[in-house]
């Protein structure tokens, strides 16, 4: 009956490796999600963007038509009946109580 030889401190090292691996695992735990979980969101956020910027109808806040005209080329002025800009607001407003 010969006892098996070990090496301390393979064993002692080998222990603390297997502690670190129970720590790791109750902080993975703790967190909630894995790494490859936080990859696969991650793309698919950036998936999502791409998607959206792809159908995005104007670029960088720039607008379609420039400034005072519809799509089609129309005037959106106001009117030209000789109406002013100040005509134009709140029909019942605080000043204009009736």
């Amino acid at each position: 009956m010969t006892a098996e030889i070990v090496n301390l401190r393979r064993y002692r090292k080998g222990k603390a490796r297997d502690l670190k691996v129970a720590e790791a695992d109750a902080a993975r735990a703790k967190s909630g999600r894995t790494q490859a979980e936080r990859a696969l969101f991650d793309a698919e956020q950036r998936q999502e963007a791409r998607r959206l910027d792809g159908a995005r109808l104007t670029d960088n806040g720039a607008t379609c038509a420039s400034a005072g005209e519809s799509m089609d080329g129309a005037s959106l002025d106001r009117g030209s009946e000789g109406v002013s800009d100040k005509d134009w607001g709140d029909e019942i407003g605080p000043g204009n109580v009736s």
